[in-house]
């Protein structure tokens, strides 16, 4: 249907052509005359003329539209000029960026680069890579591009702006797929991957060295020919795993199936023999584990054989040493049973100890004394079961023995039984022996020949002890008859100082008593030393001597007196008495290291078989760990990963590119890559780039549409690689690639938004541009009724520009979340008397009747916003009503079953034209409206109703329309009650 216009739009029109015409007569005789420069441009279209005023302008718009950023700059680096790309890059409004220093949007550790960079750019042309930091804090990496330019006698720098963060993605990506495959190479255990037929798709390097060469596409039984250790010699393994054989297999539980593996179950450990064809032989464990799709459904299996051919040979070899090892024990057992037959018979009482202060063997002896069975006190701890008077001592006895790992002998005394004992402790890397004898009646005899000597010494300290008197400051010393006897002289021949003291004492023992003496005069303490004396006839006496200082006022020693006495025989008994003891411990030192070589010996066999057990459960542990890293690797792997063989048939894809496509592995696995997932208009192409990739000549990054099993086709960017076999011949192809198909559509709406705004920019400037230029060369005067008209038109075109770009800011405010909501609680009844308050004017001028419908509801929202809303919805429905129709609006409540308030619903309802049911969805995006002489009849921008649906959502709510073609239309909005009161009407 055709739209008929009016008589006064034609002479509108009519005008607007003929002022063009105008302007293109004068444009085209100032240029014949002369006056003015031009260039002409020839199309197939024609000839288009661009003075110098609009000449910029295509270079304007090619800035505006390249894909890299563009800037200006002074000498100190302020931004003159730049365009929406590199505002893009910062995240920032165009108009905050102009004006500011471009350092300023420089990353902190690149401010030195790019300050050298720019120095250097007002010489000559150079370039470099940086870092910006964007609006958001995030580091954007870029390539800068720098020219120094002389304009006007005044230095600018123009500087190109490269994004270089798709570069950085994708070196990032191919970084990791060459971990990825350096990890699996790198394993130690042999990784194999099958399909559901039990043909090899994928093996590593270890697995190739086990089965001797390239194993890919052929069946597992056919290069890994292994036999079960669980059966019998002749029983193929495929015989023995991978067959149900019912009736054997409730009996052999460590033996799985195909059946149990293709129905979720994994084993782990089973022991194979592997004979190769070359006769080689391999032990090893085989574990096995299904292979599940991103549905979770079983295609194929994941093999992991572990070489333990060098363990079966260790444990035959642990096993001939555990049985060495069990008579050996057998003759350690004799050999204890000897011991204790020993420590039993012997007249001491005997306690052995472990490092954890256990008892490990108690002699009848030493339980009779503890009162308790030998079997009682084995395996207790020493210090819960030891008599609690002697606990402490003996303690820190036993730890010493057994840290310094010395001799330790000690004394006891217990007050409840008043009993002593000589503790024996004999310190082993096992723990300690304890020998205990009963010394009471001993020390009972040492006790009184103490307090003998004790009389005695006090008898002789008042007439046999000798007396001294030394002058420290003269070196005077002054000895008694009797010292001088002590020291075989004839009374009254002593030389009287210090030197011939010292000149009597054995040479042994001459610089321990001077050292005694010094540390006396220096501490103040009491001086008391034992030391021998050499006699005239050669004889050798023993002497206590006792003394103290005294000292001045100042604290300086000044004199030295003491004793001495003579205790030769004292110590002729102690050496004796040492002898006794030492012929005593050399023996049982003698028995208690054959005991301790025992012990040795069977803690030496106790630790060999731990080694073992802990070598066993390490390789365990990296088998495992080996099985997780493999399993990690495939199923985390968030990139499309697609294999391809010379022919180009699919060999691999990865759980990623399955959960994207929709598809199987089944469905892909074998199938040709290019003729059923590559849309045909590429098909071409696709083919050329695939044989120069296997001829070397390496594509490394392209991008094509793939179709996914939804028939929807998704833009995928590749990264291209070879694949080899261990000879190193090209076998096929690896492709990782990312899904850019929301990128590519984002990109594509950008443009063609670019493109709508500068046409309804550039349609109202026209007009502006042509009435301004009609006015200023007089061709039309000011104040003629054509004048009037054109200064109408004017100020109507300038109306509609200022209100697009308010609208178009409204709604990047509102999509970007820049403004808040001034929410409180309004009543519904004043809303809708407000707009229809506002509309009423228009309304009446069209000849429209407004009908209200209102109920009283409270709620909470932007009144301001939702004003705008509903006049928004009012205007277009005066706009497009005919006259003498009416708008009708209204508001209801609408409760949910519960009974409690839900929402609240107004409608907007007009009797116009119509809306056509493909546009009712689309009336709401930007630019859209339902007829495109819409915008030039009634003065729209485009933006109104992708406005109101952007208030309506940042409220929560929801708006849609329903429309009948040449009955009208019928605006919705429901808006959630959060707080609610019901009013009365």
């Amino acid at each position: 249907m055709i739209a008929l216009k009016t008589r006064r739009e034609l002479e509108l029109e009519n005008i607007s052509l003929r002022n063009q015409i105008q302007i293109l007569e004068e444009t085209v005789r100032a240029i014949r005359m002369g006056e003015v420069d031009a260039l002409v441009v020839s199309s197939t279209q024609g000839e288009k003329i661009f003075t110098l005023q609009d000449a910029d302008y295509p270079y304007r718009a090619f800035l505006q539209e390249m894909h890299e950023g563009a800037v200006t700059t002074d000498e100190r680096g302020t931004i003159l000029y730049c365009n929406y790309p590199f505002a893009v890059m910062l995240k920032k409004p165009l108009e905050k960026v102009i004006g500011s220093n471009i350092e300023d949007y420089i990353a902190p550790q690149e401010k030195q680069v790019f300050q050298g960079l720019f120095q250097q750019a007002r010489q000559e042309f150079c370039r470099g890579e940086v870092y910006l930091i964007a609006k958001d804090e995030t580091q954007v990496p870029v390539y800068l591009s720098f020219k120094p330019l002389q304009i006007d006698e005044i230095t600018v720098t123009c500087i190109v702006v490269t994004d270089l963060t798709e570069q950085k993605r994708n070196a990032e990506i191919v970084a990791a797929e060459r971990l990825a495959n350096s990890i699996l190479e790198q394993a130690g255990e042999a990784i194999i991957v099958c399909d559901r037929s039990w043909k090899i798709i994928r093996a590593n390097q270890a697995a190739q060295q086990l089965c001797g060469k390239n194993p890919l596409f052929q069946q597992f039984d056919t290069s890994f020919p292994v036999q079960c250790q669980h059966c019998s010699g002749d029983q193929s393994i495929e015989d023995c795993l991978w067959v149900n054989q019912s009736e054997n297999y409730h009996q052999k539980q460590e033996v799985f199936s195909i059946s149990s593996l293709m129905q979720g179950q994994s084993f782990k450990g089973a022991e194979a023999l592997l004979n190769r064809e070359d006769g080689v032989k391999f032990n090893f464990l085989l574990s096995a584990s299904p292979l599940l799709n991103s549905d979770k459904q079983i295609i194929g299996s994941v093999v992991t054989l572990t070489n333990i051919t060098e363990r079966k040979k260790t444990e035959d070899k642990i096993a001939k040493l555990v049985i060495r090892e069990q008579l050996a024990c057998a003759e350690a057992e004799a050999s204890k049973n000897r011991l204790s037959n020993i420590l039993e018979s012997i007249s001491d009482a005997f306690l052995a100890v472990d490092t954890n202060w256990c008892y490990t063997y108690v002699n009848q002896k030493a339980a009779e004394i503890f009162g308790r069975k030998p079997q009682d006190l084995v395996g207790k701890n020493i210090w819960q079961e030891y008599p609690a008077e002697v606990r402490q001592d003996l303690y820190q006895a036993c730890y010493r023995a057994l840290t310094e790992q010395i001799f330790i002998q000690l004394e006891e005394y217990y007050p409840s039984s008043q009993r002593w004992f000589e503790n024996r402790i004999y310190p082993s890397l096992e723990g300690v022996s304890i020998f205990l004898k009963e010394i009471t009646q001993e020390k009972q005899t040492e006790i009184s020949l103490q307090e003998s000597e004790e009389n005695l010494r006090l008898a002789l300290e008042a007439s046999q002890m000798g007396t001294w008197d030394w002058n420290i400051l003269t070196d005077h010393l002054k000895w008694s008859s009797r010292q001088e006897e002590l020291f075989g002289i004839t009374p009254g021949t002593f030389a009287d100082n210090y030197e011939a003291f010292l000149a009597y004492l054995h040479p042994e023992d001459r610089r321990r008593v001077d050292q005694k003496i010094v540390e006396a005069k220096d501490k103040k303490s009491e001086y008391y030393v034992e030391y021998r004396v050499i006699w005239s006839d050669g004889s050798i006496h023993w002497i206590a001597a006792k003394g103290k200082c005294i000292y001045d006022d100042k604290g300086t020693a000044i004199r030295m007196i003491g004793t001495c006495l003579d205790i030769t025989q004292r110590k002729e008994a102690e050496a004796v008495l040492q002898q006794a003891k030492s012929e005593l411990e050399i023996k049982v030192a003698q028995r208690t290291d054959e005991l301790s070589q025992a012990n040795t010996h069977l803690h030496r066999l106790i630790n060999i078989l731990t080694a073992t057990i802990n070598q066993q459960t390490k390789i365990e542990a990296q088998m495992r760990e080996a099985e997780r890293r493999w399993r990690s690797l495939l199923e985390n792997v968030q990139l499309l990963v697609i294999g391809l063989d010379k022919t180009g048939k699919v060999e691999y894809v990865n759980p990623f590119f399955l959960e994207l496509s929709g598809y199987t592995q089944e469905e892909i696995l074998g199938k040709e890559w290019i003729a059923n997932f590559i849309p045909q208009h590429q098909q071409d192409n696709m083919q050329k780039i695939f044989g120069e990739t296997l001829a070397q000549e390496l594509r490394s990054h392209y991008q094509n549409q793939i179709i996914i099993k939804s028939q929807e086709e998704r833009i995928i960017a590749w990264n291209n690689t070879l694949l080899r076999d261990s000879q190193g011949a090209i076998v096929g192809t690896m492709s990782i690639g990312e899904d850019i198909t929301q990128r590519y559509a984002l990109e594509k709406t950008k443009n063609e938004f670019i493109s709508v705004v500068s046409h309804e920019l550039r349609t109202p400037m026209t007009s502006i541009q042509g009435g301004l230029n009609l006015l200023k060369t007089g061709l039309v005067k000011l104040d003629s009724e054509q004048g009037k008209r054109i200064i109408q038109i004017v100020s109507e075109s300038s109306e509609r520009l200022v209100r697009l770009v308010n609208d178009i800011l409204d709604l990047e405010r509102f999509q970007s979340g820049r403004i808040t909501l001034n929410k409180q609680q309004v009543n519904a009844v004043d809303l809708l008397t407000e707009a229809t308050e506002l509309m009423q004017i228009i309304a009446k001028n069209t000849r429209i009747n407004l009908s209200v419908s209102p109920q009283s509801v409270k709620l909470t929202v932007d009144k301001d916003r939702i004003i705008q809303v509903l006049t928004n919805l009012l205007s277009n429905a005066i706009k497009f009503s005919p006259p003498g129709s009416t708008v009708s609006m209204m508001v209801e409540e609408i409760k949910a079953k519960d009974g409690q308030n839900s929402y609240v619903l107004f409608k907007v309802k007009d009797q116009g034209r119509g809306i056509p049911a493909d546009k009712i969805e689309s009336i709401f995006e930007r630019f859209q409206q339902v007829d495109a002489s819409d915008s030039r009849k009634q003065g729209g921008t485009g933006l109104g109703l992708a406005i109101c649906r952007n208030i309506i959502e940042q409220h929560d709510g929801k708006i849609w329309v329903e429309s009948t073609i040449g009955k009208g239309s019928i605006f919705y909005i429901k808006l959630p009650l959060n707080s609610i009161s019901n009013l009365s009407s």
